[in-house]
């Protein structure tokens, strides 16, 4: 669960109301109390006026067309609100569909890497190529239903390298996330209220974080980045920043002075990015419904002083006086010098370009929403005690797409399309610019096992997967390669 408002919308009413407001008032003292010279010249100027109005409405339409173009193009160059996407979901689809079945696996599965070269599959036709379309400088992708793939719909098995379990003591696993992996094997990651670095093999390098207020501690961390030999960590309560060597060695912190909850961190070519929330300053924080309010994208100081407002990143959140919970799917990650990013619940994919500031392209496919099941299991939420309060409108469907992986070049996206009872997961591929090229069943080779959606994939190609046992509730960590077998 997230929170959000819309302070476009609230700032830009307020904003209206003023100038309406002000208009009203200027024209009700300047229509008062004429002389009569003044009205004399009043009537001469409207016969003049009168003569001339074809002329001027001639040179006006001229002058504010041009106007506008010369607005709209600075829009779209400098206005944040320009950069404000709008995708939320239907409040109600149009029919019920039935949980998505995916195209017929093949018997033979082939190499994971996406291959255009493949013997046709009989059960499957041909893709049709993407539509290009472009809108206000953004490239709109629209892909078929099918991708280019002709061994679309294979199954990539998953073979178990390790599992890391908890001892119970100092090393307990809850629901281990945001992962960083370096040439050695070894491998960073957060799972709240510690982030933990482990070796190759598995064993803990270190535990960093300590709760509590003094230096070096924190009651509520939320995130993470790696820049050259830091490891730089971001908390909410108090509001800091910590900086530890990559043994685990505490450095020093920074007091942020910025209230506003920032809750994501990207490090990106030297630059510190993250994505705030403001809804605990709006006048939405006051009301009870559905909205739409923005995220705000933000470029960071090095020394987290000053934040710089690049964008707004809309997305629809339900909410009641003092909670709110989050209507869409957000998920972000950084690649090279740009973003991508869902933020809906529906099937939309968005490529933002750090270097011009500006949505390169949004793509999508055909996609049905998978309806929830009433006996279905939910990962752990950490606001569950806020979503009881809430008590937000039942939702029907499920979010399309859980998690976004940057892997040799293509993007990996999990759906939320699953079979035998979770056992085989639905990964579609794409390429860097959003043409849809693949799509497999990730096969898991044991049953009775919860899996968590936030895997990873490491440079080298090992999966790493959180599980649950459904008999005992005991949580692991596993490291898994692909297989063809």
């Amino acid at each position: 669960m997230e929170h959000r408002h819309d302070l476009m919308n609230s700032s830009g009413q307020k904003s209206l109301g003023k100038v309406i407001k002000r208009s009203g008032r200027w024209q009700a003292v300047s229509g008062a109390g004429l002389t009569l010279p003044a009205m004399v010249l009043l009537f001469i100027f409207l016969i003049f006026f009168s003569l001339k109005a074809p002329v001027l409405a001639s040179a006006s339409t001229l002058a504010s067309t041009s106007t506008a173009s010369s607005v709209s193009a600075a829009a779209l160059s400098s206005s944040p609100s320009a950069l404000a996407l709008s995708s939320a979901p239907p409040s109600a689809p149009p029919s019920a569909p039935a949980p998505r079945s995916a195209p017929a696996p093949a018997s033979d599965p082939s190499a994971l890497a996406p291959s255009s070269s493949s013997s046709p599959s009989s059960s499957s036709p041909p893709s049709a190529s993407p539509s290009f379309s472009s809108s206000s400088g953004q490239i709109v992708v629209k892909n078929s239903e099918k991708p280019e793939n002709k061994k679309a719909g294979r199954i990539v098995r998953l073979e178990e390298v390790m599992r890391i379990e908890d001892d119970g003591k100092n090393f307990i696993l809850r629901n281990p996330q945001d992962f960083s992996f370096f040439p050695d094997g070894s491998f960073i990651f957060f799972d709240f209220p510690y982030i933990y670095k482990l070796d190759k093999d598995g064993k803990v390098v270190f535990k960093a974080l300590k709760t509590g207020q003094g230096p070096g501690e924190c009651e509520y961390p939320d995130s993470y980045f790696i820049d050259g030999n830091r490891l730089v960590v971001h908390a909410w309560v108090p509001p800091k920043v910590l900086e530890y060597d990559l043994n685990g060695k505490f450095i020093k912190e920074k007091k942020m002075n910025d209230p506003a909850p920032l809750f994501f961190l990207g490090f990106v070519n030297g630059k510190i990015y993250g994505v705030v929330d403001m809804i605990r300053f709006s006048n939405y924080i006051y009301r009870e419904g559905r909205f739409k309010t923005p995220y705000e994208l933000r470029e960071i100081s090095p020394d987290f002083k000053k934040m710089r407002k690049i964008c707004d990143i809309e997305m629809e959140h339900y909410i009641k006086p003092g909670h709110w919970l989050k209507l869409a799917m957000f998920e972000m990650i950084p690649y090279d010098h740009f973003l991508f990013y869902v933020h809906s619940a529906r099937y939309e994919i968005v490529k933002f370009d750090l270097a011009t500031e500006r949505v390169e392209r949004i793509f999508s496919r055909p996609y049905a929403p998978v309806k929830i099941s009433e006996e279905g299991e939910e990962e752990p939420d950490p606001y569950e005690h806020v979503s009881r309060e809430l008590q937000p409108p039942s939702e029907d469907y499920l979010f399309d797409l859980q998690r976004l992986q940057v892997f040799q070049d293509t993007l990996w996206v999990k759906t939320s399309t699953e079979k035998d009872d979770g056992q085989k997961w639905q990964i579609d591929v794409f390429d860097l610019d959003g043409k849809y090229i693949d799509c497999f069943w990730l096969e898991f080779p044991k049953k009775g096992l919860t899996h968590s959606s936030r895997f990873a994939i490491s440079n080298d190609g090992f999966i790493y997967v959180t599980e649950e046992n459904q008999d005992t509730g005991l949580i692991n960590l596993v490291k898994y390669k692909l297989s063809d077998k």
